[in-house]
C-alpha cells in the first residue's frame, strides 16, 4: 500500500492483495488506486480552481485450476474520473477577444501569464468498465481456449466556448460512449 501527498493538495492512495484462496486451485488479486487534487489555476471570475482531478480504480483477477487440464482467468476493471476539461487561454491578437486585459499581443502558447476567467465551470466525467472471461481446456491433441470480454467507456465534457471571455455567454460539449462485446474461440494444436 502507499499513500502520498503533493502540490494542489494532492492525495494518492493504492493497494493491492493477492494470494491463494484455495491452495494450487484459485488465485485472487484486488488492486485499488486514488487520486484527489484540488488543482493549480483558479478562474479569477469565479474563483474556482479550472483543473481539479479526481480518479478512482478498481481491479480484481480471479484464477481457478481446478485440474491439470483446465484453466479459467477472470478480469474485471471499473475507473471513474472527475475533472477540469477545455481550459484555453486565448491570446488573439484581435482587440478584446484576450482573456486578460494585460495581454501584450504576444501570441506564445506556452506564455502562461494570461489569467483564466472562464465564468463557466468545466467538467470532464470519464467512467470505464471492463470485463474478461479467458478459459483454456487442453486436450490430449491440443487446446481449446475462449475468450470472452466487455468493455464500456464514456467520456463527457463541457466548458467554455470561444471568445473565452468572462462576459460571453458561450459553452462546448461533448459526450461520447462506447461498448464492445468480443467473443473468441480458438483451438491450437501442439
Amino acid at each position: 500500500a502507499k499513500v502520498g501527498y503533493g502540490t494542489a493538495n494532492e492525495v494518492r492512495a493504492s493497494a493491492a492483495f493477492g494470494g491463494p484462496i484455495i491452495e494450487d486451485t484459485l488465485f485472487a488479486r484486488i488492486a485499488g488506486s486514488f487520486i484527489d487534487r484540488d488543482g493549480h489555476y483558479k478562474s479569477i471570475t469565479t474563483g474556482d480552481f479550472v483543473d481539479p482531478y479526481q480518479e478512482k480504480i478498481g481491479r480484481v483477477r480471479l484464477i481457478w485450476t481446478p485440474s491439470s487440464r483446465f484453466t479459467a482467468d477472470f478480469r474485471a476493471e471499473i475507473s471513474e474520473t472527475d475533472g477540469g476539461a477545455t481550459n484555453f487561454l486565448s491570446q488573439s491578437v484581435i482587440p478584446g477577444v484576450s482573456t486578460d486585459s494585460t495581454f501584450d499581443g504576444i501570441v506564445d502558447a506556452n506564455d502562461l501569464r494570461a489569467n483564466f476567467v472562464t465564468n463557466v465551470r468545466n467538467f470532464n466525467d470519464r467512467e470505464k468498465r471492463f470485463i474478461s472471461l479467458k478459459w483454456d481446456y487442453d486436450f490430449d491433441f491440443g487446446t481449446l481456449t475462449s475468450t470472452t470480454s466487455y468493455d464500456k467507456n464514456s467520456d463527457t465534457f463541457g466548458s467554455d466556448d470561444f471568445p473565452y471571455l468572462p462576459s460571453a455567454d458561450s459553452t462546448q460539449f461533448n459526450a461520447k460512449s462506447h461498448r464492445a462485446y468480443t467473443q473468441e474461440i480458438r483451438f491450437s494444436s501442439p
